[in-house]
Formats: C-alpha cells, sequence, structure tokens
C-alpha cells in the first residue's frame, strides 16, 4: 500500500501524467509518514494544495464542486461566470468567498451543473483555455466507474459517449499538462470503467492501491494498542481487509480476549467482506482441519509441510507456482488443500463461475478474480475438478472464444512469477490427461501429486484421522487396524463417512465414545458409492504416470495398484 501511494506522489510531483486512474483501496485510511488521511480524496487534495491551487471535483450524486480555489475566478473559467455591473462585481466575490469560507473548503453553487455532460464540457473550457491567469487545476471524477462505467461507449446514445470521448481527447492533448493542469479518475475497480479508457494508446497512468501489507496490518494494529502477543498473528490472518476493517475489529475487542476469539472474528468479518466485494468471483473456506487429520499420505504430507513454511518465512524462490493434486475421487485432494492453507496460515478461496452470457462480463469477471487475489495474498487458490472447468483450450466451442481468452489469461497469470509465494494454485483433477499441457508444464504447476487409493495400513491411518475431523467425536479405540480390513477397497472419503455413522450409532445408544461394535455396525451398514474399478485403476495409473517426482510416489505404489486391480472395486 506504501509503495502505490508513494508512486501516486512521485508521479503528481515529478509532472509524469496529465491523465490519471486510480483504482483499489481509495476508500481505505491512508498513513503517509506520522500524517494520517481519511480516504484518497482527502489525501489528494492535501497533496497537490501548492502546486494546484484550483481543485474541481464531480461525482454522479453532487455534481461538480469547487474544492480550492477562487470561486468567482474559476466559475469564469469554466463559461459560468454570471453577467455582472460594475455596481454588483464587489459584492458578488464577497457573496462567493463566503459561501466558500461556509462550505469549509469546498464552493457549491446552483450554476455548477449537475448533469455529467454539462460538467464535463465546463471542465474542457477550463484546461482548453490557454489564458495566463488561470492557475494550475486539479480536477477529480470521484466514482469514476459510475460516471463512465464499462460498456457506456458501446451501449449508449451518442450523448452519453461524449463523455468517454472527452476523457481521451484530454489524455491525448499534451497541452493540457504543459498548462499544468492534472485530471485524475477515481474508482474501485478498473475494470468497472469504459474499457476505451484503459488503451494504452492513449497516455493515461494506471495506479492500484492494493489492500495494506502484513507489516502495515502489524504496525496498524500495534498503533491501536493490541497486544503484542495478538498484534502478529491478527495482521496475518486479517489479509485483504482494509485498514478501517482491521480498526473497527480492534476497537471490539475485549481486554481479555485471547488469540482463538480473535481470529474467529476475524475470519467473521472476512466472510462478510469478502462476500460484498468478490461474491461475483470467489468464496472464502475455512480451514477446519490441520494435516494432523489426514491420514496416509505421509510424503505428499511432508513435501507440502515444507511449502507451507517457505510461504510463512517468506522464501518464495521455494514455492511453486502451482501444485497438481491427482487420484481417483475421496482421496484426500481436497482436505489436503484445506490442510495447507492451515498450516501456512493463509486465506484459503476457491473461484466461482466467472464466464456470464453478456459480452466484455466474463472477461471483467476475470480481472476483478485476479484483483482479489493481489488483495488477498498470501492466498491459497483452490479448483477442483480441473479438467472440467478450465482444462482444455481446443475444447471451447460456441461462446465466441470467451473461453480460450479467460484461459489464455490463467495460463498467463499461473506462470507469472511476480506472484510466486503470494498466491499458490492448487488444481485437483481425476483426469490429468485432459488438461492442456501447457497448464501442467514446470513454471505453472511445478508439483504433480498423485493421489492413489489406501491400503490396509494405510486405512488403519485413516480412521484414527477421520475422529480429529469431527471436534465432538470420541473414540476409546486405539487400534484400527482390524477395522480397516473390513474396508478393504475403500477410500478414504469413505472412511470418513463410516467413522461419522459410527458416531452417531454410538450416540443413540447413549454411548459417549465410539465403542467396536459401532464401528462394525457402521461398516456392515455403508454401501459405498458404485464406481467402475476399471475406471478407478485408470486414474490412479494416470496419476502415477504423470507424477513430477520419484519422491512423491509410495514406495509401495506397484503393490497398491496391483491391490486395486485384484479387489476389483469398493464393493462388497
Amino acid at each position: 500500500m506504501a509503495t502505490a501511494i508513494q508512486r501516486i506522489i512521485d508521479a503528481i510531483k515529478k509532472r509524469e501524467i496529465h491523465t490519471l486512474i486510480v483504482s483499489g483501496n481509495i476508500y481505505d485510511q491512508i498513513n503517509v509518514g506520522k500524517q494520517k488521511f481519511n480516504d484518497f480524496n482527502e489525501f489528494l487534495m492535501k497533496l497537490t494544495g501548492r502546486k494546484f491551487p484550483q481543485a474541481v471535483s464531480y461525482d454522479l450524486f453532487t455534481g461538480t464542486r469547487i474544492d480550492r480555489g477562487d470561486p468567482k475566478k474559476i466559475l469564469k473559467q469554466m463559461g459560468l461566470a454570471a453577467p455582472e455591473t460594475e455596481k454588483t462585481k464587489k459584492d458578488a466575490n464577497a457573496d462567493l468567498i463566503m459561501k466558500l469560507k461556509q462550505a469549509k473548503g469546498t464552493f457549491n453553487d446552483a450554476r455548477l451543473p449537475v448533469n455529467p455532460l454539462e460538467a464535463f464540457t465546463c471542465f474542457d473550457k477550463l484546461l482548453m483555455d490557454e489564458s495566463e491567469d488561470v492557475a494550475n487545476t486539479l480536477i477529480v471524477i470521484n466514482d469514476a466507474d459510475t460516471v463512465v462505467p464499462a460498456g457506456l461507449f458501446a451501449n449508449s446514445q451518442l450523448m452519453e459517449r461524449a463523455l468517454v470521448t472527452a476523457l481521451t481527447k484530454w489524455s491525448r492533448n499534451r497541452d493540457i499538462r504543459s498548462r499544468g493542469h492534472l485530471v485524475v479518475l477515481a474508482c474501485r475497480s478498473a475494470q468497472e470503467l469504459e474499457k476505451k479508457l484503459l488503451d494504452r494508446s492513449f497516455e493515461v497512468m494506471q495506479l492500484r492501491i492494493p489492500k495494506p501489507r502484513p507489516e502495515e496490518r502489524e504496525q496498524f494494529l500495534r498503533d491501536q494498542k493490541l497486544a503484542p502477543d495478538l498484534a502478529a498473528p491478527a495482521a496475518k490472518a486479517a489479509a485483504g481487509l482494509s485498514l478501517k476493517e482491521i480498526g473497527k475489529i480492534a476497537a471490539s475487542v475485549e481486554k481479555d480476549c485471547d488469540l482463538e476469539h480473535l481470529l474467529a472474528k476475524i475470519f467473521s468479518v472476512k466472510q462478510k467482506v469478502f462476500k460484498d466485494e468478490y461474491r461475483e468471483v470467489l468464496e472464502i473456506m475455512e480451514t477446519r482441519n490441520g494435516f494432523d487429520c489426514i491420514g496416509g499420505l505421509e510424503k505428499p504430507i511432508a513435501k507440502l509441510k515444507k511449502i507451507a513454511r517457505f510461504m510463512k518465512e517468506g522464501q518464495s524462490t521455494l514455492v511453486p507456482q502451482g501444485v497438481l493434486f491427482m487420484g481417483p475421487p475421496g482421496t484426500g485432494k481436497t482436505v489436503m488443500a484445506e490442510a495447507l492453507a492451515k498450516e501456512a496460515g493463509l486465506n484459503f478461496v476457491k473461484p466461482l463461475d466467472i464466464k456470464n452470457m453478456w459480452v466484455g462480463e466474463s472477461e471483467r469477471r476475470m480481472s476483478q478474480f485476479l484483483s482479489a487475489l493481489r488483495d488477498l495474498a498470501p492466498v491459497v487458490v483452490f479448483i477442483d475438478e480441473f479438467d472440467q472447468n478450465q482444462g482444455q483450450r481446443g475444447g471451447f466451442d460456441g461462446d465466441s472464444g470467451v473461453s480460450r481468452n479467460l484461459f489464455k489469461k490463467m495460463l498467463e497469470v499461473m506462470s507469472d512469477t511476480s506472484l510466486r509465494g503470494k498466491v499458490l494454485w492448487i488444481l485437483a483433477t481425476n483426469r490429468p490427461d485432459l488438461i492442456d499441457p501447457a497448464m501442467k508444464r514446470p513454471g505453472r504447476c511445478d508439483l504433480r501429486i498423485p493421489f492413489l487409493p489406501p491400503d490396509i495400513s494405510q486405512l488403519a491411518l485413516i480412521f484414527k484421522a477421520a475422529v480429529k475431523q469431527f471436534p465432538d467425536i470420541q473414540a476409546s479405540i486405539t487400534d484400527w487396524k482390524p477395522y480397516a480390513k473390513l474396508c478393504k477397497g475403500y477410500s478414504g472419503a469413505d472412511v470418513v463417512e463410516i467413522v461419522r455413522r459410527a458416531w452417531k450409532h454410538a450416540n443413540e445408544y447413549g454411548r459417549h465414545s465410539i465403542s467396536p461394535q459401532d464401528v462394525i455396525w457402521a461398516c456392515n451398514d455403508y454401501r459405498p458409492q458404485v464406481t467402475d474399478w476399471k475406471q478407478s485403476l485408470a486414474m490412479a495409473k494416470i496419476a502415477v504416470d504423470e507424477c513430477s517426482s520419484a519422491e512423491l510416489l509410495p514406495d509401495d505404489w506397484k503393490l497398491l495398484l496391483q491391490g486395486l486391480a485384484r479387489n476389483k472395486g469398493r464393493h462388497k
């Protein structure tokens, strides 16, 4: 956040541009040294006070306002000065100055236009005025995405297109810069603006204010007098929140609040905020279970624990761009992704369906999704059934190339090395052979981990770990191997369901702990999903073939595949 603010300061002070689009976290508190500003607009007015003696702003609700400068001169420069006689000149000027003082720096007058086209016409007169007495002027279009929204140029009337035309005209006119003027468009998301404004052929600088970084969040919490032992973990958990939202959380924390309750409060706020901000593009997932709730899969767990540690320590070079989880259904791919996010203490999100029927809407959502990831970083992004959702570029048809464009954008982002260690992609699939080779190459999916059906010893470990997945389940059983033998050929998901049924059976008979008879009853009662054993065997073999490292294969992987073939499925 501080880097972006400094970039804005440098751009304005050095007069690098005369048209600037600022998007992102513009409504948040901005700290520059010891100075604190309520939002970007307040910061901008303070920053430009000396270089730009005149400042005018516009938004759809308020209309045009004079924020700084001599109102009478500015009205005249915009072509709004009322006819005056020598007799009334002095009184009129005094009246304008009084109104300005009463408004505490913001001048409103009936002559100032509310209609955007009329306002832009007035701004154009001011910007094109070659008189020497026209002072350097700052023009701010607040909530610009509501004034010139995406699709305005293509879908609107001729008069409304004039707004876009005016802005592009100003951006190309270097005389505006030589006269010392600056036009700033402020909005929450640049993707919500008319796309013509973002064209590289126009001299428009785009800067985005991100959400605060971890060190900024921690310092802010310390300034809020939060206990030092709470500030660091709370700052990490608050990734993706603004300083104002974090401040509300800190203000509501009781003096004796422990870390667990504080983190729960932060997650609750994050769910609400993310639902409001990113509801069209992603969903934040709660990470309930860690690696201790996963049985078997020792080699993948060991590898992923190292990745979690590298992400915690900020060793981005040692973190893969992406990881591909491969294997038959029910082998632990989803729970493993959740455990990695929990172990690393990161946001855990999954994208929603980005495609939309309206022209340009899918691309806008994709851009919004990628911006959201930068705000939430460091973050784990989990995409399940990837082969069906995004996997092949050659299978798209009938949508005018939208899916192909989205896939291409996904390839670009997943190979963006600036995101290494900040955004970790985890893709899960039953059929890695259906995924485009470009997606699976090193630099996008550096790791490809097989998840194979468990053997008897692994099933016993899964039974033990499954009990930990449910906080209210108690079990007195220590040796689960006899019950694992009853579940030969079952998946990890099957075992978790059996444990849940055993607990339900124990409760029905008034027992507070799972007994051996409860487990035996559940094993006999449970009927696994009907699955083609040949298909499961094929999926397991493909996962082995696609594995990126021999270290990730179980020592007895050949025996596992042979056992699956002999067992011919999971059916009794």
